[in-house]
């Protein structure tokens, strides 16, 4: 009896792997489970541990809310100063043009492979990710932790997907330095170590130095204008560009929370 059990188990698991291996659709709907019940059990954790910090570190706690509060409002009244000068701006050149960029928060709910920290499986609320999944299903999405660029976004078979900025397919346009030295994050060429990205395609009329940051242009329409990137650590002169390596700001690989920034810009 028992081996019968073990038998069973066994060829079941075997018609679930090649049934999802024949039919993509039937393995979207088995991996969308697999989400379901991954953030079910991370989402009780988060309440044990949110349980924790309110019974035993509620000093600490209120003094960072205090800080993040007051940061908050500042932020909230140079945002509406900014908001009143381009409503101003669009009055006075009479355009109605209206393409306001959405955040949207996303957790890393896993790694897609294991011992690989450059891509991970992003999970959205359901409302938000029903309106990407009809609207977005080509485009690329920007990502951004900590007030810094940390990847890009895309959605592979119904599910989106995170590759982080040192992952080969994250691309997308940065300035770099004051002069505004116009750049492609291009990861295809691997810098020499491991901890840099790589950024080509930097025309050689233009001057880039060791120490210049590099921040996202939003020409792209992946990221929007000016979120910081990293510094350059070395400048290489190719035979038709200029090529640096940069260290991201972003070092974390820890499985957290992201901003995924849809510009609505319709790709060229």
């Amino acid at each position: 009896m028992r081996y019968k059990t073990l038998i069973f188990l066994v060829l079941f698991f075997v018609t679930i792997i090649v049934t999802m291996e024949v039919n993509k659709g039937f393995e979207a709907r088995v991996l969308n489970v697999g989400d379901k019940v991954r953030l079910f059990f991370i989402s009780g954790w988060d309440q044990v541990w949110l349980w924790y910090r309110t019974h035993f570190s509620q000093a600490d706690e209120i003094r960072t809310l205090r800080q993040k509060v007051a940061d908050y409002d500042k932020i909230l009244l140079q945002n509406t100063e900014l908001i009143n000068q381009n409503t101003e701006l669009k009055s006075l050149i009479h355009s109605d043009l209206h393409n306001e960029p959405e955040f949207y928060l996303a957790r890393m709910s896993a790694y897609v492979q294991m011992g690989q920290y450059d891509k991970v499986w992003l999970a959205l609320d359901s409302h938000v990710r029903q309106k990407l999944e009809s609207t977005q299903e080509l485009r690329i999405l920007g990502l951004v932790r900590d007030n810094v660029a940390f990847g890009i976004a895309k959605f592979e078979h119904t599910r989106l997907q995170g590759f982080l900025n040192n992952a080969k397919e994250c691309s997308y346009g940065v300035f770099i330095g004051k002069n505004k030295a116009m750049g492609i994050v291009d990861n295809t060429i691997k810098s020499k170590n491991d901890a840099y990205i790589n950024v080509s395609y930097i025309p050689k009329w233009t001057s880039v130095e060791v120490g210049d940051e590099v921040y996202t242009n939003g020409l792209d329409g992946i990221f929007i204008e000016n979120v910081l990137v990293g510094k350059v650590m070395e400048v290489y002169e190719e035979s038709n560009f200029l090529r640096v390596s940069v260290l991201p700001y972003a070092q974390t690989q820890d499985l957290g929370y992201v901003w995924v920034v849809d510009t609505s810009i319709s790709e060229l």
